[in-house]
């Protein structure tokens, strides 16, 4: 495996491209079998959205199946409307996610409601 490969992480089907290869001694351009190694992956950690004609940018963490948002949110001087509102008070209060087929669910308020997100067709 090499920086800029293309991978697919398991079970959950998401693909990447690998941005680092770490090892305790430096990062390293490739790895081969028996490596002890940790990938970092391209868009990892990297949270982008917009609610309305705002846009907010920020940070997520995964720790199994639990998630979270750190986001601040630029207001581009238009008036939010009820449902962007709601949606980024809802990434505020994430908690856990799951992938279900095609689509990823997003639950927020310990786990009491949900966001479902399907690509565009």
């Amino acid at each position: 495996m090499k920086k800029g490969d293309r991978i697919r992480v398991q079970p959950s089907g998401r693909e990447s491209t690998v941005a680092r290869i770490v090892t305790a001694s430096g990062d390293l351009e490739q790895a081969i079998a028996g490596q002890s190694v940790t990938l970092t992956l391209a868009d990892d950690g990297v949270a982008r959205a917009t609610a309305d004609c705002n846009v907010g940018t920020g940070t997520y963490q995964i720790a199994g199946s639990d998630i979270s948002f750190q986001i601040t949110w630029q207001t581009a001087g238009c008036t939010q409307t009820g449902l962007a509102r709601q949606f980024s008070t809802y990434l505020d209060y994430a908690n856990a996610f799951q992938q279900q087929g095609d689509a990823l669910v997003i639950y927020y308020n310990n786990s009491s409601g949900q966001m479902r997100f399907v690509a565009g067709q």
